[in-house]
């Protein structure tokens, strides 16, 4: 995207038939997330996670990532994330360095000098989706502005952290 580190020429949220893959869990419009849910299907796993790399507002956080908390279709996972899952993973972040946070979305989309969106998320995302399926379902957003090693070495963090947690739970 114009407005994002990587290629010089870049895409646009939509492929070349116009249909966004980050968005496109309810539809299954396009053969990723097809792909996808036909794996969901297939495997049934415990655990979903959505790793991207986001270009809005910059923050101190160089890991963020979200999950349904309240209001959602499965309660119980909702609880479980909140009060085993997240402390867990966000304590194995912490002591390796790494700052991680909620899911962010400045409310003039550049800084957050008008505030954070409180933003709801449709089941045509992948987390959401989850959600309506049962499913403990995460969706990372890594900041682009963040250097690439920290955002992999964040990711790694917290993929290892999540296998670890979901065994011992």
């Amino acid at each position: 995207r114009v407005n994002q580190r990587g290629p010089k020429v870049m895409g646009w949220r939509t492929n070349a038939r116009n249909l966004n893959l980050n968005r496109d869990y309810t539809k299954l419009e396009t053969a990723g997330v097809q792909t996808i849910v036909d794996i969901i299907n297939k495997y049934d796993p415990d655990l979903y996670i959505d790793v991207h790399v986001t270009d809005g507002a910059d923050y101190q956080y160089d890991i963020t990532y979200g999950f349904v908390e309240t209001g959602g279709y499965s309660p119980a996972i909702s609880s479980w994330l909140t009060s085993s899952f997240k402390p867990e993973v966000d304590q194995a972040l912490k002591e390796m360095g790494h700052i991680p946070g909620p899911l962010l979305f400045a409310a003039n989309g550049d800084d957050f000098s008008e505030g954070n969106i409180a933003f709801s998320f449709s089941p045509r995302f992948s987390h959401t989706y989850g959600d309506i399926r049962h499913m403990a379902s995460i969706l990372i957003e890594n900041h682009s502005l963040k250097p690439f090693d920290q955002r992999v070495l964040g990711t790694y963090v917290f993929l290892e952290q999540a296998i670890r947690s979901l065994g011992s739970h």
